[in-house]
């Protein structure tokens, strides 16, 4: 009898010590479970206030951040709610971190962003190159933003920010709407900058210049009065000029009457194996409006495929080209002044086909006054 309490009794005390064990086990299992998971920020963005918030706590981000940081995403946007204050808090943060050693890379996922932020993060590109990287990759729709900081630290730090889709004029915008901050997950950690370090093995480095131009909407092709550009900086504050372009398969031709004008200006027609020199500009949307009020009434809009001269590579650019019926042709005689400034700005860009054909112009109209302030070297002059 007493044998079989004996036996119960150990039986008893071993099943509390085996579920025991089995807690303890399973406490650990939970607590390292917890240890993995670090702790997490949560932020549900539907206002100024909260997306205030949450920059601030990417700003605390990067101050903290000792020794490499990378991001994807969208950027500051043109139409964000976010103040200019916070915007430099995080550059400032940023230049912080360069100054302290840090390396940072970005992959830029959308091409238009706020004016005055593309603009310093191209300065600090340009201070620390070695340092600050940023890429292309503006085919990526992605909704997702993501960065990662020091991954290898045990205080390492991966931001999610979800970007939802909305419609915007003629292309899609993105707006956040929920972001997470997890610290002390090394290993999500080291899993996403392993996913960097393969995207980067695909995208393009950006120059700071182009970095710069991200703060614009639209390319503008200009091959009239615009290739000046004191006459472009009046009609557009913001064109920063990209550079000599061309526009293939058109002919310049001198048709188009202005009321400003006492002869002709210059339109454009198609004609195949031809090419129309101009210039490139880069301009906002405020700029795009003002250009179209301007130019309404004998030309219209359109998108076209232009070629930079020095870069060699294809830019979709605002054309303005004659409605039909604007383009009288042989009718109307070129209009000395507008010829005159084109061709001192040929010779300003340095476009020797459109000097020569512009002096061309000049003979066959008897306008001496510019043939008489043409060298005549002007052939060697203008390349």
């Amino acid at each position: 009898m007493l044998n079989s309490i004996t036996t119960i009794a150990s039986l008893i005390v071993g099943l509390i010590a085996f579920g025991y064990a089995l807690y303890e086990r399973r406490e650990r299992i939970r607590e390292k479970a917890l240890k993995l998971e670090g702790s997490v920020q949560r932020f549900h963005i539907d206002s100024a206030k909260s997306k205030e918030k949450f920059y601030k706590a990417t700003v605390e981000v990067v101050n903290n951040t000792k020794h490499e940081m990378c991001k994807a995403g969208h950027g500051v946007s043109k139409f964000t709610d976010v103040n200019d204050q916070t915007i430099e808090s995080y550059v400032q943060a940023e230049e912080k971190a360069l100054k302290r050693g840090v390396k940072l890379h970005r992959i830029q996922l959308a091409r238009h962003v706020s004016s005055d932020w593309p603009k310093r993060i191209g300065q600090l590109a340009e201070e620390y190159p070695s340092q600050y990287r940023v890429y292309e990759q503006f085919t990526d729709r992605s909704f997702l933003s993501i960065s990662v900081a020091d991954a290898d630290n045990d205080n390492s730090v991966v931001e999610l920010l979800i970007d939802a889709p909305t419609r915007g004029g003629d292309r899609s915008r993105f707006k956040a709407s929920d972001a997470l901050i997890v610290t002390g997950n090394r290993p999500l950690a080291q899993a996403v900058r392993a996913l960097f370090a393969e995207r980067l093995k695909f995208v393009r480095p950006m120059t700071p210049e182009e970095i710069r131009r991200l703060a614009f909407d639209h390319f503008y092709f200009a091959y009239g009065a615009n290739l000046d550009a004191d006459t472009m900086k009046r009609r557009a504050p913001s064109a920063e000029a990209i550079g000599v372009a061309y526009l293939n398969d058109w002919r310049l031709e001198f048709g188009v009457p202005g009321p400003h004008l006492e002869g002709a200006g210059a339109g454009i027609v198609q004609s195949e194996g031809d090419r129309v020199w101009g210039v490139l500009y880069a301009i906002d949307e405020d700029d795009k409006y003002r250009l179209n009020i301007a130019e309404r009434g004998p030309f219209e809009p359109a998108f076209m495929n232009v070629e930079t001269d020095s870069e060699n590579t294809q830019h979709e650019a605002l054309v303005y080209i004659p409605r039909k019926g604007a383009l009288k042709g042989d009718a109307a005689m070129p209009d000395h002044d507008y010829v005159s400034r084109m061709l001192e700005a040929a010779r300003h860009w340095q476009i020797q086909p459109l000097a020569e054909m512009l002096v061309a112009v000049a003979k066959e109209s008897g306008m001496k006054e510019i043939l008489g302030r043409t060298p005549p070297d002007a052939e060697e002059t203008v390349h």
